[in-house]
């Protein structure tokens, strides 16, 4: 099922098995106080207000990507015009953990570009890590075509924004 959801493109059908992103990203970062609440984590953080949605939809919107087989498989699926962004981050990484959210909700509001995320700590994802350069985390790198167009490293709300901008203004 995963082979031919990627030869097609289409991320719809995917179910929760490729959706290995935590059901909260605070949940590792220390609380201030024991009564905090993660939405009381995410308002201190400065990305109160975003409207997150639900963790199972969150999860169809974003893939894991666990093997370089499967990078191959997802960039190859994307066709000549296709577009993609991929998350290259680390569970113990605090900057990881803050844009999630973010990258997350941008996954669901642009349908258009296919949104990947690579944990670089994987065994079988080492080759994907080197061929993109990414020495430090989190590294976004955009895709058309299955081929790299851009790339920055850091939470940066902005920059990231301006990359989806970029390609969505692509894929149309």
């Amino acid at each position: 099922m995963l082979r031919a959801a990627f030869q097609t493109g289409s991320r719809a059908g995917l179910g929760p098995q490729l959706g290995r992103l935590r059901a909260c990203p605070w949940q590792s970062i220390a609380l201030r106080n024991k009564s905090d609440s993660c939405d009381e984590c995410v308002e201190r953080s400065g990305l109160g207000g975003l409207d997150i949605q639900s963790t199972e939809r969150s999860k169809a919107a974003v893939l894991e990507l666990t093997s370089d087989e499967e990078v191959d498989m997802a960039l190859r699926g994307l066709g000549p015009t296709g577009v993609a962004i991929v998350d290259f981050s680390a569970s113990w990484c605090p900057p990881c953990k803050l844009i999630a959210p973010i990258y997350e909700k941008l996954a669901l509001d642009y349908p258009d570009i296919a949104f990947y995320k690579i944990d670089i700590d994987g065994e079988n994802v080492r080759q994907t890590v080197a061929d993109n350069d990414v020495s430090a985390v989190p590294t976004f790198v955009s895709f058309r075509g299955g081929k790299p167009v851009g790339q920055f490293s850091g939470a940066d709300r902005t920059a990231l924004q301006l990359m989806v901008d970029a390609l969505s203004s692509a894929a149309a």
